[in-house]
């Protein structure tokens, strides 16, 4: 019989396989972070042994969901400037709040706070655009988030830098500096296109193919960018 780290048992293991099987009364054997094996809880309780036993009665235990697109420090300006089209919002109320507001501590605070949330509510990865990313980054990797995630680019001064050279170059940074942790993956974030031009789209694509990131974007969020879009590019 072999000890584990952990045994959740009694739960309903929702598997996700191709079939979708759910496990009645099933059972997950857990070591060094790693699933050893799933089955009912008789099955696992014949092999294995814990000091830490989770009882799920009448709970789910399933892979924890994923946020496809978040901004996770934004959760201490959450409520400001409800009920508006997105341009006045952004232009007039959440940029000006966040070049008064939002600092590198700013961002490590909101971000932990948020992780915390997240865990509590099943998501346990993001995939995160905002400003002084790093600290995101850094916040993230202490709450046990896995994370991809980068600096915000446009072509004018934010929050946090003043040029899209400078935003990209950080984004970099960020690369550079978490290769190595398993859980933080940096990508290249233009905002939008219609924050970015085209010239710094094809900047950041590249850097992008060159370091072997992904690229993230705001896309065809509203009406009036989709109008736009057509009006400019055709």
């Amino acid at each position: 019989m072999q000890h584990t780290d952990i045994i959740i048992k009694n739960g309903y293991i929702v598997t996700i396989n191709p079939e979708m099987d759910i496990i009645e009364n099933g059972a997950l054997a857990i070591d060094k972070g790693e699933i050893l094996e799933i089955g009912t809880t008789e099955e696992i309780e014949k092999n294995y042994t814990s000091d830490k036993v989770i009882d799920a009665s009448s709970k789910i235990v399933m892979p924890g969901f994923i946020n496809g697109h978040s901004h996770i420090a934004m959760t201490y300006l959450r409520g400001y400037a409800d009920d508006l089209l997105l341009h006045s919002w952004l232009q007039d109320n959440i940029w000006p709040a966040e070049a008064k507001f939002v600092k590198a501590q700013f961002v490590y605070n909101a971000a932990y706070h948020a992780c915390a949330e997240l865990i509590k509510n099943g998501i346990t990865m993001i995939n995160d655009m905002y400003f002084y990313s790093k600290e995101t980054a850094r916040a993230a990797a202490k709450a046990g988030m896995r994370t991809i995630l980068g600096e915000c680019i446009f072509d004018f001064p934010m929050a946090s830098h003043k040029t899209p050279d400078s935003m990209i170059n950080y984004a970099l940074e960020g690369h550079e500096e978490f290769k190595d942790n398993e859980l933080i993956d940096f990508s290249m974030m233009p905002h939008s296109i219609y924050t970015c031009s085209k010239e710094n789209l094809i900047i950041a694509a590249k850097e992008a193919r060159a370091h072997n990131m992904l690229v993230h974007i705001h896309l065809s969020e509203t009406k009036k960018e989709v109008d736009d879009c057509l009006k400019d590019r055709g």
